[in-house]
């Protein structure tokens, strides 16, 4: 039953991807395309991160860094989804997630500064889960690829700087991502 799921969300993110297309048919004027239109970029985000694996939530961060041509962005990051810990009545069970995303990024305007956009792309995860169940340590270390997409609002504050607010989710069993961040262009 979860693919059909990942399908609709893929078409869904697909269309409003698409909707950067038609840019130019908006009401007010396009920015120079020598700016952040058109380039290399870097950032950093700061949020929490909901863990579906271990019922429990922890800080999370990441780097980012792409290359972005008029909306369109193809973006390579690294994701620190914290420390993750859930008592139960046999023990704790504690997960530390890390892992890299290729995402394809694409920016519908909303105004001259402030975007929303879309992302879909793949999410490649290591996952380190101990559990002190009956007084022992036991470890496992789990990893996979998974799909990864999200919906966020950037806001240019000026050529060379933005701010970005995000919601991502990692795999249908990984978690969600809520952050704030950065973004500077070069």
């Amino acid at each position: 039953m979860r693919k059909p799921f990942h399908i609709v969300i893929a078409g869904t993110l697909t269309l409003l991807m698409s909707a950067g297309a038609y840019a130019d048919t908006l009401p007010f004027p396009a920015k120079d395309p020598v700016g952040p239109n058109e380039g290399y970029y870097v950032g950093g985000s700061y949020g929490n991160f909901n863990d579906k694996v271990v019922n429990g939530s922890d800080s999370a961060w990441k780097f980012f860094g792409g290359y972005r041509v008029v909306s369109t962005e193809i973006e390579l990051g690294y994701v620190n989804l914290g420390k993750v810990s859930e008592s139960t009545d046999a023990g704790d069970i504690t997960s530390e997630t890390t892992g890299y995303s290729l995402t394809l990024v694409d920016h519908v305007p909303m105004t001259t500064d402030l975007t929303l956009f879309a992302r879909i792309g793949v999410f490649h995860w290591k996952s380190d889960v101990s559990d002190t169940a009956s007084g022992t340590e036991a470890g496992d270390r789990d990893n996979g690829t998974d799909l990864t997409y999200g919906l966020g609002l950037q806001y240019d504050i000026s050529q060379s700087f933005g701010v970005r607010a995000e919601w991502e989710r990692f795999g249908s069993d990984v978690g969600d991502l809520v952050s704030v961040g950065l973004v500077v262009n070069f």
